[in-house]
């Protein structure tokens, strides 16, 4: 059975002003990592709350599946406004990496972001696997 990957929106009335999506990337047998993205906000609706509210709801939703030690996502380096909602919401940059863009030879610097979550016996159990097979 696959794996439900939710996303979420934010309407105004009938328009849709705001989306996040939320995928889980099984790891170990009992290490999951659910990663967000496409978090997207309509320009004229930015600043309001929107985005923190998506945020919170697709959190919610990554921390319920089973066995999620991680809720990961990326942002680019340049978009400080993005960065600090993610460290409110508890994010830690865990990682750097540079995608070319072909567009006049510029380099996008690309953060990872991660919220670790507590599961009950994941570490232990990952862990303990890896040593098996190690």
């Amino acid at each position: 059975m696959a794996t439900p990957q939710p996303s979420f929106g934010a309407f105004n009335q009938t328009e849709l002003i705001g989306v996040a999506s939320v995928q889980c990337h099984a790891m170990l047998e009992h290490l999951r990592v659910a990663h967000i993205w496409g978090v997207f906000v309509a320009r004229h609706h930015r600043n309001t709350g929107v985005a923190k509210s998506l945020l919170a709801a697709a959190i919610a939703y990554a921390k319920s599946m089973q066995d999620v030690t991680c809720v990961s996502q990326s942002v680019a380096a340049d978009n400080v406004a993005a960065i600090n909602l993610y460290q409110t919401l508890g994010f830690r940059e865990t990682g750097r990496e540079s995608s070319s863009i072909f567009d006049d030879q510029l380099q996008e610097v690309v953060l990872q972001m991660c919220l670790f979550c507590e599961v009950s016996g994941a570490f232990e159990s990952a862990t303990s696997q890896l040593a098996r097979n190690g």
